[in-house]
């Protein structure tokens, strides 16, 4: 399979970390109030902007994203300046020559040390680490990401019907049970990702698009590159197969009274033609 790192940084919204707040919350943020906190912290607190303006009163490069500006006024304060850092320009020259026999070390102004201190700075985002467990990965996304979509999810649990035993997860786990628990829960989060798409294609059309006497009138398209009748609004063509209809979406489907709804199918009716 591809080998991918054992771990990956997302970035998730910071209010769905939040929680409900707790002592130990409180005196954990009171702690982080009064703390002092490092330069390369406050670096953290600043716009692009700002961070552009204090690039260059130093003279160093101004261009890049806001992270990449940031991060090179904190490699300025620590002294740990590239040279690819450094401006070319007579400006870059003038602070070279001011800093000469001090190091390369450059200092911000209190002014707006204190400025960031006292701002608040609740973010809008968090970033987490999350560790993998090492399972081989063997498709991937365009973008070379691991896959989840049905076929991988399945390719990873197996079926119920074969208790599992199929799935690769089975034998990943040294033991049994382990593997067996990790094949239901993958396996369930396959059925919550079937019942989301039944509920959002099947379910919710049909009855947003019902007339006041519950019927259903769909609009057909002739204009196909096949020359096969298509519709819409609801697409009463996508409804689920009668074998896999596990949630009796089709028994929604009823004729009037005195009338019969009859269910066809050609059966391939092109290849028996061209046979």
């Amino acid at each position: 399979g591809t080998t991918l790192p054992q771990w990956r940084e997302f970035k998730i919204p910071a209010s769905s970390l939040q929680s409900k707040p707790t002592d130990s919350n409180r005196i954990l943020e009171e702690d982080m109030r009064s703390s002092e906190l490092a330069v390369e912290d406050l670096i953290g607190r600043m716009t692009a902007a700002e961070a552009r303006n204090s690039l260059r009163d130093f003279g160093l490069k101004l261009s890049g994203k806001k992270e990449e500006l940031q991060e090179r006024l904190v490699r300025a304060i620590s002294g740990n300046l590239l040279d690819s850092d450094k401006g070319k320009k007579k400006k870059a020259k003038e602070i070279g020559e001011e800093q000469e026999g001090k190091g390369d070390l450059y200092e911000l102004e209190n002014t707006i040390l204190e400025e960031l201190r006292a701002r608040n700075t609740q973010p809008k985002f968090m970033k987490i680490n999350i560790t993998g467990l090492g399972i081989p990965v063997k498709q991937t996304t365009a973008k070379g990401l691991p896959a989840v979509d049905a076929s991988a999810l399945r390719e990873l649990s197996g079926d119920e019907e074969e208790n599992w035993e199929n799935g690769r997860l089975y034998n990943f786990f040294r033991c049994k049970d382990e593997g067996l628990e990790a094949c239901r829960a993958i396996g369930a989060l396959r059925t919550v990702g079937t019942v989301g798409a039944m509920i959002t294609n099947f379910l919710v059309p049909l009855q947003v698009l019902a007339d006041k006497d519950q019927r259903i009138h769909c609009s057909l398209n002739l204009n196909t590159e096949t020359g096969r009748l298509s519709s819409r609004r609801p697409n009463l063509q996508n409804q689920p197969a009668l074998e896999k209809d596990q949630y009796r979406v089709r028994e929604a489907f009823r004729a009037e009274q005195g009338n019969t709804l009859v269910v066809a199918d050609y059966g391939q009716l092109e290849l028996r033609i061209l046979a």
